[in-house]
């Protein structure tokens, strides 16, 4: 094994990575790899087997690991495997250890679980908006602070000017800093209840918010419905985006942002079937659409006027 694995290193170039740039696992030898995500996210993978169990262990993104330094951790963790010890659960150790004998800036965990979890977030803009809302909001009191000191009346503080005027804004730190302070105990760098949970606590200190009545659009009335087509395929004839966009949504009977980000790979208009992928569907499942004589000809308007690609 050793012997074979030797003679598949140092299969990737520093210019090679640079170059690539379809999703999917490139194999430099030994278990290493460099992953491209769906997201477009880059980073190492070390891949193992032990104990018959396979594992994945990022080693972080490309844009702090260098290939020279992945390669080093990888030949790190092959010697652990060597004596049959995991190589995650010996990092986890070790940052235990870390937190028992040294600090841990929240800023620092933060950037962690980001980075840790980018890839398994559907929407790709998840990672910009927790870092954009926990620098704006969290690091100017927190940032710095020991994960171990942090407590309640810094979460309060950082709540408490945004809490009536940006409720959604102020809900969603609250959320985010609960979520990586509960991975930091799990970690180990800090003990006790966490400061930033709402139930129970956050919610005797500040107000509760008053939901707000419902109010529903009213549906078209079914006969207004001719007259308000032939209106819109007017429009069509102008050439306007909009009325082909929403032809297409009523026909399709699609939600917005799918037929607004949809892509020109996703129509086959020999089978008048379009196919929405499972990433931008709640349900994470592609979703397949039959297309009437109508709609394609609104796809093929569309696709003419280069407004998809």
């Amino acid at each position: 094994m050793a012997t074979s694995q030797s003679r598949q290193l140092h299969r990737l170039s520093a210019l090679r990575v640079g170059k690539l740039v379809d999703p999917g696992y490139y194999p430099d030898g030994g278990g290493l790899c460099f992953q491209i995500s769906a997201s477009g996210s880059r980073s190492w993978i070390f891949q193992f087997r032990l104990f018959g169990r396979s594992r994945e262990m990022g080693l972080g993104p490309i844009s702090t690991v260098s290939l020279s330094q992945a390669r080093a951790e990888a030949a790190r963790c092959r010697a652990l495997l060597k004596d049959k010890i995991d190589p995650i659960e010996a990092r986890n150790e070790a940052q235990r250890r870390a937190a028992v004998e040294g600090s841990r800036q929240f800023r620092i965990a933060a950037a962690e679980y980001i980075e840790n979890n980018r890839r398994s977030w559907k929407n790709i803009k998840h990672a910009k908006q927790w870092t954009s809302t926990l620098a704006t909001y969290a690091h100017p009191t927190i940032g710095d602070r020991d994960v171990k000191d942090i407590d309640t009346a810094m979460i309060v503080r950082i709540l408490q000017p945004i809490w009536a005027d940006k409720r959604e804004t102020a809900s969603r730190v609250r959320g985010r800093i609960e979520t990586i302070l509960d991975a930091e105990k799990v970690l180990g760098y800090r003990g006790g209840e966490n400061p930033a949970r709402w139930r129970g606590h956050l919610d005797k200190v500040l107000a509760k918010r008053k939901r707000a009545a419902v109010q529903h659009h009213p549906a078209m009335p079914w006969s207004d419905i001719p007259e308000f087509i032939t209106k819109l395929e007017a429009k069509e004839e102008e050439g306007a985006r909009s009325a082909i966009m929403l032809h297409l949504l009523i026909l399709a009977a699609a939600r917005t942002n799918e037929v607004q980000f949809a892509a020109p790979e996703e129509f086959n208009l020999k089978t008048r079937i379009w196919t929405i992928p499972g990433e931008r569907m709640k349900t994470g499942i592609p979703h397949r659409v039959p297309l009437c004589d109508k709609a394609c000809g609104l796809v093929e308007k569309a696709l003419k006027m280069a407004k998809w690609g």
